[in-house]
C-alpha cells in the first residue's frame, strides 16, 4: 500500500456577524467570476464548495502527470444543499410547479455540489458526497486516503463545507457559536511525484473510525484500531505534537474524549478542544489548521492526532507534518 502526501490545502471561514452566534463566509472570499468560472444558477453551497477546491488545487500545482480517471473527490457535509431545496420548493407550493426556475432544478440534488465541482475541475474517478454529522469532513478525507492508499485513485481532492443558512441554522442545535467553513486538500500518492516533493505538506499515516456504542465511553474497536495503527506505525507518544478533539455534545463532554484519547495514546502534551461549531467541516479546519501551524506543532512532535465525535461515530486521523521521503 502506497504512502499518502497532502499536496494543497483552502480554508474559507466566517467573519462576518449575521448575529452574536453565527459567522458567514465574506462574499469576495469565493469570488469565482474573476476566474472565469460562471455561476449564474449555482447555489451558495456550491459555489463555497468549488471556490475551496479550485484554491486547493492551485496550491498543490494541480493534479500534475496524473490521467483525470485517476482523480477523485470526497465532499463531506452535514446539511448539503438543504437551503436550496428549501427555497425551490416553497416556489412551487406557494405559486405553483409552473412557476419554478427549471435551471435552478440542480440545486436541489442531494450529491450536486460534489458532482458540480468533479465536473469543473474535469475529475473522473470517484466522487463521493458524505453525510454522517460532524465527523463528515474527516470521513471524506479518510475515505480518500484509503482510495489512494489501496490503489483505487492516485490523487484526490477531500474535504467539507455546510453553509450557515437561516433555515440551517434553525435547524442545527449547538452547544458552540456557529461558524461557516468551507475547506478541502489535496492528496496524492507518494508514488506519482514527479519532482522532488516540493508540494509536500503532510503525510496521512493513519485512519480509524467506528460507531458509537455508548454515551460515556469510547468504543473498544476504535481503541483496538488505534492501538493497531501505534504498534504497525512504531510511534512513541513523545513524537506527538498535539492532539485535537471535536465533539458535538457539550465542553465537559468533548473534555471528558479527549481525555479518553490522551489516555490511551499515553500523551500528556498540548490539547486542543474545538470551541466553535463548524458543522460537517470541523475536521477539514482541524486539518487545515494544524499544516498551517507546522512550525509550532514541530516544536513538540510531528505527529498531530484529530478526532471528531459524533453521537453515532467517532472517526478518528493522523498527520505526519515533517514527513521523512
Amino acid at each position: 500500500m502506497t504512502r499518502v502526501f497532502i499536496t494543497g490545502e483552502s480554508l474559507l471561514v466566517g467573519t462576518e456577524r449575521r448575529e452574536a452566534s453565527i459567522a458567514s463566509i465574506p462574499s469576495g472570499d469565493y469570488d469565482l467570476a474573476s476566474k472565469g468560472i460562471q455561476t449564474r444558477s449555482m447555489d451558495r453551497v456550491s459555489i463555497l464548495t468549488l471556490a475551496a477546491a479550485t484554491s486547493a488545487l492551485e496550491k498543490a500545482g494541480g493534479f500534475k502527470g496524473v490521467d483525470s480517471t485517476d482523480t477523485g473527490l470526497a465532499l463531506g457535509t452535514m446539511y448539503g444543499p438543504l437551503d436550496s431545496i428549501h427555497n425551490f420548493d416553497m416556489v412551487s407550493l406557494e405559486t405553483g410547479a409552473l412557476s419554478v426556475n427549471p435551471a435552478l432544478f440542480p440545486n436541489t440534488v442531494m450529491n450536486s455540489t460534489a458532482c458540480r465541482t468533479g465536473i469543473h475541475l474535469e475529475i473522473a474517478g470517484p466522487l463521493y458526497t458524505v453525510s454522517n454529522g460532524i465527523t463528515s469532513s474527516l470521513d471524506a478525507v479518510g475515505l480518500a486516503y484509503e482510495h489512494i492508499r489501496h490503489g483505487f485513485a492516485v490523487s484526490m481532492l477531500a474535504g467539507g463545507v455546510d453553509e450557515q443558512s437561516y433555515l440551517q441554522a434553525r435547524i442545527h442545535k449547538s452547544r458552540f457559536p456557529l461558524v461557516e467553513t468551507c475547506g478541502f486538500v489535496v492528496l496524492k500518492a507518494a508514488d506519482r511525484f514527479e519532482s522532488d516533493f516540493e508540494y509536500v505538506l503532510a503525510e496521512i499515516t493513519g485512519f480509524v473510525s467506528a460507531g458509537n456504542d455508548s454515551e460515556h465511553e469510547f468504543p473498544s474497536s476504535l481503541f483496538e484500531k488505534i492501538g493497531d495503527w501505534l504498534r504497525s506505525s512504531g510511534m512513541n507518544s513523545n513524537e506527538i505534537g498535539l492532539v485535537s478533539v471535536c465533539s458535538d455534545s457539550g465542553i465537559s463532554e468533548s473534555v471528558d474524549w479527549q481525555n479518553a484519547l490522551c489516555r490511551n495514546l499515553n500523551y500528556s502534551g498540548p490539547v486542543e478542544t474545538l470551541m466553535e461549531d463548524r458543522m460537517s467541516a470541523s475536521g477539514i479546519y482541524q486539518i487545515v489548521t494544524a499544516l498551517r501551524a507546522k512550525d509550532k506543532l514541530l516544536a513538540n512532535g510531528r505527529y498531530h492526532m484529530i478526532l471528531n465525535v459524533s453521537v453515532e461515530q467517532f472517526s478518528w486521523l493522523a498527520l505526519d507534518v515533517s514527513p521523512q521521503f
